[in-house]
């Protein structure tokens, strides 16, 4: 007997976990064209930053995990991100680029380390839902 999926069922997302900035590259531009929903675990990349406006418009992209390694978040970096719904920003962040989450009309929380240099006003600009930004050590 097989699995019997009905208009009402809905299956798990995959967490894509890339393991070049070539192909998370290409996953972007994927989605950009075709609207997917999907999750991305950037903990396998050694990357120091997010470059500006990379995840620019990825309307689908409803989790990200970034990397320890991370220092940097670019101008515009998930600007558009309309289903991002929390973001946990790594300790070693010390930059994050105005713009960043820009538009991320979903982002209701956002950890965030105490040093980071970063305008706040206009890193979160138009994120309507924020509602808890954790301050860690």
């Amino acid at each position: 007997m097989g699995l019997k999926i009905g208009s009402k069922t809905k299956l798990a997302k995959r967490m894509f976990t890339p393991q070049t900035i070539k192909e998370l590259k290409d996953k972007i531009a994927k989605t950009k064209q075709n609207g997917e929903s999907w999750e991305c675990d950037l903990r396998d990349l050694d990357v120091t930053e997010i470059e500006d406006w990379l995840f620019e418009g990825c309307s689908g992209l409803e989790i990200i995990v970034l990397p320890e390694s991370l220092i940097k978040i670019g101008k515009g970096a998930l600007s558009g991100c309309t289903s991002l719904e929390r973001v946990e920003i790594p300790k070693e962040v010390i930059k994050i680029g105005c713009n960043a989450f820009e538009g991320c009309k979903k982002l209701e929380e956002v950890t965030l380390p105490i040093g980071v240099n970063a305008a706040l006003d206009c890193v979160f600009e138009n994120c309507d839902a924020l509602k808890t930004i954790h301050i860690i050590r």
